[in-house]
């Protein structure tokens, strides 16, 4: 059976939104935030919130694997990367909200839209172009920065993705609250377009005109009193909502500025970044979808799926985890993680790869380990998903051209001739069910490349397959077809 080298390489721009956060250019981190991250997924539009009842329950692409809810849509849904990333200071460049927003809403006041919000009005709006960095759009003089956290995602129909940030308040008098950003992203089932909305739970300072009308009494000034003999205004925690006029599904890359102080962060700002990609190839597509689908279900019926996911019953894993948050003891960790499971790609790449591959490469694995279900906590479930995220971290590179000479050699070392061809890898990502499984396709994805017509794609796979003793026996790369087809077809007549 013939079968010609595969090429696919596509246009993917997942790291690339990430790539807004990393630029060339050399700035000092900040330290790490203690601030937290999450997205969670509802029925229902920005504005309705959660409801059981907002619209016909929707349903991944028909693609992507059955789940409980209604007709598929016959269209891709569009993929949606989002990067919060902390500013030491604010940036002027970008346009203001106000001319892009159809209404403002407070949803902790009883009247509903107000004329003019207090905190969004300083939101800034900065387009991106395709290949154009967050840290290359804005001035030098915007200081350190640091990424906080990166989510992969995708807009099905009649479903809100809500990413989340929260700070905790560092007033001990506060309400039992956090201040928080949050992206709403909603698809209308029925156009071609996505609604955008964006809330802020943040202080407002109280103008002294204000300061005597009454408030709730959950919403009272807190007083934070005379520092340095200097009096301070009282201050309340506002909640506002933006909805943005409704964007075309179509790719587009942009980054929101938003005034926000970090606790414990030297920060005037957090940066937002959003990539719409309707055109997308991850091979991860139809398992993404069919999980966004569930969470939405099940928050339908007021259950919490985005709780902190309970590793009670693997005590590794969660001592694992818990290192791997911490830079200083991040890749020993995920070295231990690797070797424990037996996921030998995954220790080689941490082994080698620079600390903002490594960054970017254990928020995945983190992500990917709370999907888990708890009938999944076992050595088999987790060396599969720790193997193949880590293989799709290294496709995403190949192909946003991106990918170091040194992870290019970890790839080839487990993957022979097909860790140089990103079809090849894709097809092993979204197969494999296991490591044993991996094994068998990179195998047979190997002796594929025995008939390719590059004798340098022949070597090179031969010498992999012989590693492993899997070579047939008396194949040549160099002898000539005719030589070749015949030490083939012995192989398959034993």
């Amino acid at each position: 059976m013939k079968k010609s080298l595969r090429n696919y390489f596509s246009a993917a721009l997942l790291l690339a939104s990430l790539a807004g956060c990393r630029s060339n250019k050399t700035t000092q981190e900040l330290p790490r935030s203690i601030a937290t991250t999450t997205v969670s997924y509802y029925r229902g539009t920005p504005l309705s919130g959660p409801s059981a009842s907002a619209g016909a329950p929707v349903s991944p692409p028909a693609s992507a694997p059955a789940v409980a809810t209604t007709a598929p849509s016959q269209e891709r849904a569009p993929e949606i990367s989002v990067s919060f990333v902390a500013l030491e200071h604010l940036s002027a460049l970008g346009d203001s909200i106000d001319n892009q927003t159809r209404l403002i809403v407070s949803p902790q006041n009883s009247s509903l839209i107000i004329a003019a919000g207090q905190l969004l009005p300083r939101v800034r709006l900065l387009e991106l172009s395709a290949n154009q960095s967050l840290l290359d759009a804005l001035p030098p003089d915007i200081g350190r920065s640091a990424q906080l956290s990166s989510f992969d995602s995708a807009s099905l129909p009649g479903i809100t993705a809500a990413f989340a940030l929260r700070d905790p308040l560092e007033d001990v008098a506060a309400p039992p609250t956090s201040r928080s950003i949050t992206l709403l992203v909603y698809h209308a089932p029925d156009r071609s377009e996505l609604e955008l909305g964006l809330m802020l739970n943040d202080w407002f300072t109280l103008l002294p005109s204000l300061q005597d009308q009454p408030q709730a009494p959950e919403r009272k000034a807190h007083l934070r009193g005379p520092v340095d003999n200097e009096q301070v205004l009282p201050r309340q925690l506002r909640l506002e909502l933006a909805l943005f006029d409704p964007q075309p599904v179509e790719s587009r890359r942009l980054a929101l500025i938003i005034p926000f102080k970090l606790a414990g962060m030297p920060t005037d700002a957090v940066a937002v970044v959003v990539e719409i990609d309707p055109a997308s190839t991850n091979p991860q597509y139809n398992e993404l979808t069919a999980g966004i689908a569930q969470k939405a279900t099940a928050a339908s019926r007021g259950e919490t799926p985005d709780q902190p996911p309970d590793f009670s019953d693997w005590p590794e894993v969660k001592t694992a985890l818990d290192a791997m948050a911490d830079p200083s003891r991040r890749r020993a960790a995920t070295v231990f993680l690797a070797r424990q499971s037996g996921a030998r790609i995954l220790a080689d790449t941490a082994l080698v790869a620079d600390d903002l591959i490594l960054e970017q490469l254990v928020l995945n694995l983190q992500a990917s380990i709370h999907a888990l279900s708890p009938a999944q906590h076992d050595q088999n479930a987790l060396a599969t998903t720790l193997e193949r995220t880590t293989l799709n971290n290294l496709y995403q590179l190949m192909i946003s051209e991106k990918l170091p000479s040194e992870l290019q050699a970890v790839l080839i070392r487990a993957a022979g001739e097909a860790g140089r061809q990103a079809g090849s890898l894709e097809q092993v990502i979204t197969n494999m069910t296991s490591p044993a499984d991996m094994d068998q396709r990179l195998i047979t994805e190997n002796l594929i490349y025995l008939e390719d017509a590059s004798p340098s794609a022949r070597i090179r796979a031969t010498r992999w397959l012989n590693q492993r003793h899997k070579a047939p026996k008396g194949f040549d790369p160099l002898a000539s077809p005719e030589q070749r087809r015949k030490a083939l077809d012995a192989t398959e007549t034993e």
